[in-house]
């Protein structure tokens, strides 16, 4: 796992306004720079859980972008660029009947012969789609410290007789 990012951004809201980093719109929302967003996200998606040995499995290009020092390891590679990019960041395993169910046109795609199973699906297109592999879905999380059960990691997985 990379190290927590220690930067915290501290300058006034306003500041952040006037660089045009983040610009309100008139209906409530905000736009944001995608850098500066990604910036934010990572003491967030540092937490996720990523098996290193299947993700350099699914995508030969990780050990690649280690190899050549663009990223120091599998975890890095994952919270600046793999998230973003709809990488799955370890094999999630799929309710077949729910998933089916929840997206009939996954159904006619197996029939068509397009895709042989929900779990080919979700792992070739739906992961990538925002498709969820079973009910209230989440990614799973490292333990927090003070967690050594590992009660963060995959409640909705034994909620649902899932596993990683």
């Amino acid at each position: 796992m990379s190290a927590p990012i220690k930067t915290v951004v501290t300058v006034p809201y306003a500041s952040l306004l006037n660089a045009k980093i983040i610009e309100p719109t008139t209906n409530g929302s905000l736009i944001i720079d995608r850098h500066f967003f990604i910036f934010c996200m990572q003491p967030i998606l540092a937490k996720i859980k990523v098996d290193d040995e299947w993700y350099l499995t699914r995508y030969p290009d990780v050990r690649l972008a280690i190899d050549n020092h663009v990223v120091p390891n599998v975890a890095a590679h994952y919270t600046r660029h793999g998230y973003f990019e709809n990488r799955m960041p370890y094999r999630i395993q799929v309710d077949p009947e729910w998933y089916l169910q929840q997206y009939p046109d996954v159904g006619l795609a197996i029939e068509r012969e397009e895709f042989s199973s929900a779990q080919e699906h979700f792992e070739i297109v739906g992961f990538a789609e925002g498709r969820f592999p079973y009910p209230h879905f989440t990614l799973a999380t490292e333990p927090e410290s003070g967690d050594p059960e590992g009660v963060a990691i995959g409640r909705a997985r034994a909620r649902h007789g899932l596993s990683v």
